[in-house]
């Protein structure tokens, strides 16, 4: 356990594991020999700490979580990303309450899918499992995750083949899968923590994460915006999507078509700190209605947190870069919590709130 004013050593630019962080904790960064970082943990009433999941850190900074952690490696393990069904045949799905970040992207038909991401810490199993499109990569790219699917459309084959990107396909490695007898297949196949750690080290795909998470909020701040403490989102008729605020716990609670939103795993109602609402422009491409969302360049957009709606301006300056989230003002927009939630929609989607 760390102990307030313990000195810590690592090596410089190592990255920190844990999960999320709550508040900033100053430290002191030496370049004599080792890098040497004094945790001053006693400012904060903090007897434990570790840095945020993908925080590197730098001179003068470490960012530890409420709570107490065990001593780990200080190398970050990489997030995998999961293409997850969500016609009604399947719900409710597994694990999506363990997710860190949650896409929620349309694909043909008017039907939604998830792109779930999650620490490689999680356990249990995830899905139903279903193929990946082109903008799946883009979005599993930009976290340095895994991509775990079965399956894909041509063009999401060669976005994976474009950006070298690692993905562990259940059509082409069934190891860690399995398909249950509870449901009618194809909405009966998940992805089996932990199979898949054991697997990406088996495929040499263990390094340390490349990219860092999103920024807090520190406890105390406040952000401008409107009173929010329900908001909806009509995908299609059988994909009605409402958020409602809880303050007592400080998250939003989902909901599908009026009904509460319930992880098959625990059976609690899904929740999360932070939702999204990310305006992209859609394009239906051919004639089995496959879409095309154009994520490179800029657009619109909303946050909530806290049970207020900010708007936003997203950017994504190429194929390779991160999407970054920025207020009206030019300064990034920072959340509330974990988990986030972002709904990818087109201008002609109308997100009431």
């Amino acid at each position: 356990m760390f102990t307030p004013g313990e000195e810590l050593q690592v090596e410089e630019k190592m990255q920190w594991e844990g999960p999320e962080a709550e508040a900033t904790l100053r430290g002191m960064l030496e370049r004599t020999g080792p890098s040497n970082v004094l945790a001053s943990l006693a400012e904060l009433g903090l007897t434990t700490s570790e840095g945020m999941v993908g925080e590197t850190l730098a001179t003068g900074e470490l960012v530890p979580p409420a709570g107490t952690f065990e001593r780990r490696s200080p190398y970050v393990r990489r997030p995998f990303a999961f293409a997850v069904e969500n016609t009604p045949q399947a719900r409710p799905q597994h694990g999506l309450s363990r997710a860190s970040v949650v896409y929620e992207m349309l694909t043909e038909g008017g039907i939604t899918r998830f792109l779930a991401v999650f620490e490689p810490q999680s356990a249990g199993r995830v899905g139903p499992i279903r193929s990946a499109r082109p903008y799946f990569v883009l979005k599993a790219f930009e976290h340095d995750a895994i991509l775990v699917h079965s399956g894909g459309s041509v063009e999401a084959y060669t976005y994976l083949r474009e950006l070298a990107m690692d993905h562990i396909d259940e059509q082409k490695n069934f190891r860690p899968f399995e398909r249950v007898r509870d449901r009618r297949p194809p909405h009966n196949l998940y992805a089996l923590f932990p199979g898949l750690l054991e697997e990406a080290q088996r495929l040499g795909l263990g390094r340390p994460a490349r990219t860092a998470t999103f920024a807090l909020l520190s406890p105390g701040e406040d952000l401008e915006g409107r009173e929010a403490t329900k908001l909806e989102i009509r995908y299609g008729r059988n994909y009605r999507v409402q958020f409602t605020y809880d303050p007592g716990r400080q998250v939003y609670l989902r909901s599908v078509n009026g009904e509460p939103h319930r992880d098959g795993e625990s059976g609690a109602q899904i929740a999360c700190g932070t939702v999204i609402v990310q305006v992209a422009e859609h394009k239906v491409k051919d004639a089995e209605g496959r879409v095309e969302i154009r994520f490179v360049g800029r657009g619109s957009g909303w946050m909530f947190l806290r049970g207020k709606a900010v708007p936003i301006v997203w950017e994504k300056k190429s194929f390779r870069e991160k999407t970054r989230y920025y207020l009206q003002d030019g300064r990034e927009a920072r959340i509330a919590s974990f988990p986030v939630w972002i709904e990818v929609i087109d201008s002609q989607e109308k997100v009431v709130f």
